[in-house]
């Protein structure tokens, strides 16, 4: 005869399923929810920036043999950007309210110099490779003269493609959208209800922005070809994404509803401009849903 403890198994080995409802429910965690609130910094400017800057002027004196050797996250930040990071780095300690929890850096020399020149307080900076900048593969170091040459099409591929574009032996904007995903599965996990800040590039803080703000891929890439939006996000910009209202500390929210932009460095937007975040409704009706496709083109002739 079978005893029914065998069955069932011993207190310790207790079949999940034996176990009152109740009892199973109030063991459950916490509902775990996103950092109360991020930050997130670009990189000041990086001797990359000045030399693709200086070579869309006409100047390709930088594009050395030594400089296309060298991994773009070696490359640093110029005096420049050193400034950018201090005069961001004073902005937060001084505009900001918030007590940082959790500090992270991309990898990448020019973040890493970046987190350590904003001085922030009591900060212990920890990298996460998952914030490091886009992968451009073969381009990375090629004049946009080479790239064509060398990759004949790839501007028309680019224009066709949009954010699922990948450049020869690197990253789309879509794989790096699916690190980002991973970056605030982390937090969410690590640093619910605190205060984060992290410290990393362009490309990568407009995954966040993407994630955060829940646009469609769509959207994303009209938001992508504005060129108002893409110059807000300069070397050492800042966003903050908050739940708590900006202009009630009282009011804390269970979602993101806010976003502050500023670019320390400059005068003209230094004041850190706070803009709701819609919230979207979950999901679509079947008719919204085909209204979005009723643009997409035909290459057969209709059958009747």
């Amino acid at each position: 005869m079978v005893r029914g403890s065998c069955l069932m198994g011993t207190r310790k080995g207790l079949n999940k399923s034996m176990v009152p409802f109740r009892k199973r429910t109030l063991r459950r965690r916490k509902a775990r929810t996103l950092p109360r609130v991020l930050v997130l910094v670009r990189h000041g400017e990086s001797e990359q920036n000045k030399i693709i800057r200086l070579a869309k002027g006409g100047d390709f004196s930088s594009f050395t043999r030594a400089y296309r050797s060298t991994h773009s996250s070696k490359l640093r930040l110029t005096p420049r950007g050193e400034w950018q990071a201090q005069v961001t780095g004073a902005w937060i300690r001084e505009t900001l309210p918030y007590r940082l929890h959790a500090h992270y850096h991309s990898p990448y020399i020019r973040a890493m110099q970046t987190a350590g020149l904003l001085a922030l307080p009591n900060a212990r900076w920890r990298e996460r490779t998952w914030l490091r900048e886009r992968d451009w593969g073969e381009i990375d170091a090629l004049t946009l003269e080479e790239r064509d040459r060398i990759f004949p099409g790839l501007a028309d591929q680019k224009r066709r493609d949009g954010v699922y574009w990948t450049p020869p032996g690197g990253e789309s904007k879509i794989r790096q959208l699916e690190r980002s995903s991973l970056v605030l599965d982390t937090l969410a996990r690590q640093h619910s209800g605190q205060d984060v800040i992290l410290v990393s590039h362009g490309d990568t803080m407009a995954t966040f922005l993407k994630l955060l703000g829940q646009l469609t891929d769509a959207e994303w890439a009209a938001w992508h070809d504005d060129p108002g939006d893409n110059a807000h996000l300069d070397n050492c910009q800042v966003v903050v994404f908050s739940q708590v209202n900006p202009e009630d500390p009282r009011d804390l929210r269970d979602r993101y509803e806010w976003a502050g932009w500023a670019c320390p460095w400059d005068p003209a937007r230094a004041t850190l401009d706070w803009r709701p975040i819609p919230r979207k409704r979950y999901g679509l009706s079947n008719e919204e849903l085909l209204a979005l496709t009723v643009s997409a083109p035909r290459f057969l002739p209709q059958e009747e």
